[in-house]
């Protein structure tokens, strides 16, 4: 296909720049209880168009879903005048995806949403650097009946091995608004329910799955003043996932109490998070700190989720005590260490931090 070609002389310094540390997460996932060998359906929200990341994870996943805000665009290169523009635009966000080991909001809406181009050139070009081949694209009626979405609003890639081998497998991705309720999110989340149990994954998600209003955020479809709904969604993975792999911006942990549950990395705070104002409340979870003051964790040999954290006192004397009550909703005790102005709070660079958890 001329579009691939085009992508190939434009972003083959993704490839190289990318591929150690994409070998790494397929490592490490190869580690992961249960991961290598699922083939069910993996439900990613807040995930961009992240398809490497989940690929290195869920290697035989047969459906992988993504939802996230930014549009799907036009899904057939046949209309596409512009493939260099197009491909350019992809390498510059897949650039900054190879430092941080996720897709900048900022990024997709600068490069993909303003100039319409949509998730499609980014996941087709994640799909053949991870070695797949695309079968067919649809982002019509097929597609929008899969997620319950209108007609343009959500995208099935079917997919295979380059080199023929396994089964073929399918990509849906969904543009929706994952905390605000409306027919396109009922839509995404019976869809999740009918092809449960699915295993979901969470990472660099802002922690807007546990805040009440959005942050400060540059991009313009995002309100500060717009208050979240996320308990239809959390109620959706709680009920529908035989496990869950994500960062401290996912879940709080002690919403996890009917899971087997395995901490990677070392938790020292919350991340800061350089386009948005924090909310310590919500975004420091004292469940897990707790979890993790006293106990050691394994350890986490990539990049999950962000890696710049606002660093705490973590001594035995300043462990916190678990939340009595199992509670996604409660609000975390702020220690000291994080209280008043964040500027003047110190930061460490971490690997970011991992919670697997398989429901008992």
């Amino acid at each position: 296909m001329l579009w691939r070609q085009r992508w190939q002389s434009k972003g083959i310094r993704w490839r190289r720049g990318q591929q150690a540390s994409t070998e790494t997460m397929q490592q490490w996932g190869r580690t992961l209880h249960g991961l290598p060998t699922f083939t069910g359906t993996v439900f990613y929200p807040f995930a961009g168009g992240d398809a490497v990341n989940a690929l290195s994870l869920f290697p035989n996943a047969h459906t992988i879903m993504l939802g996230a805000l930014i549009q799907v665009g036009d899904c057939q290169p046949s209309n596409w005048p512009d493939l260099e523009s197009r491909a350019a635009a992809t390498s510059k966000v897949l650039a900054n995806f190879a430092s941080f080991g996720y897709l900048g909001t900022g990024d997709m809406e600068t490069y993909l949403n303003n100039n319409k181009f949509g998730i499609t050139p980014i996941i087709m070009a994640s799909l053949h650097n991870m070695g797949q081949e695309i079968v067919s694209v649809d982002c019509g009626l097929e597609a929008s009946s899969f997620v319950g979405a209108p007609v343009g609003d959500a995208l099935k890639i079917t997919f295979q091995s380059q080199d023929g081998s396994g089964p073929k497998r399918q990509l849906i991705y969904a543009n929706v608004d994952l905390l605000t309720p409306s027919p396109k999110l009922d839509g995404l989340l019976s869809s999740v329910r009918a092809n449960a149990p699915v295993i979901t994954m969470m990472k660099s998600a802002s922690y807007y799955i546990r805040r009440k209003r959005f942050g400060q955020m540059d991009e313009q479809d995002f309100s500060p003043t717009k208050r979240l709904h996320p308990s239809a969604l959390v109620q959706t993975i709680l009920d529908n996932s035989v496990a869950i792999l994500q960062d401290d911006t996912g879940l709080r942990f002690s919403c996890l109490a009917g899971f087997n549950k395995t901490i990677y990395g070392e938790y020292v705070g919350p991340a800061n998070l350089v386009d948005q104002q924090i909310d310590i409340a919500s975004d420091y979870d004292d469940s897990l700190h707790a979890a993790t003051c006293l106990s050691k964790s394994q350890p986490l040999p990539v990049n999950y989720g962000y890696t710049l954290r606002y660093k705490q006192a973590t001594s035995a004397s300043s462990c916190p005590s678990s939340p009595p009550v199992a509670s996604c909703a409660a609000q975390s005790k702020i220690p000291v260490a994080l209280r008043g102005n964040l500027s003047k709070a110190s930061t460490q660079d971490t690997n970011g931090i991992a919670i697997l958890a398989w429901k008992v």
